[in-house]
């Protein structure tokens, strides 16, 4: 299992509805990988379809973009659930 800098800094992206168009109501945080693993897992769980999730990772590492991802990181023995 290789290892994941929980404490890394990322930004939370969220659009609402599962629609991509400008209109579509978005938010933004910036925090750690951790907290918005736990964030995004426990909005997205039994609707993963009605909201749109992203965490932007910096240093050119590719973005989690799907409830897939998430729930992968979440359920890891290492993760801690808060």
């Amino acid at each position: 299992m290789r290892q994941i800098d929980y404490n890394e800094p990322v930004t939370l992206l969220w659009i609402e509805g599962g629609e991509t168009s400008p209109a579509s109501e978005k938010s933004s945080a910036k925090c750690s990988l951790g907290e918005a693993v736990l964030q995004a897992y426990r909005r997205w769980v039994g609707r993963p379809h009605e909201r749109v999730c992203l965490i932007v990772r910096d240093g050119g590492k590719k973005p989690i973009s799907t409830f897939k991802a998430v729930r992968s990181l979440y359920e890891r023995p290492d993760f801690q659930r808060g």
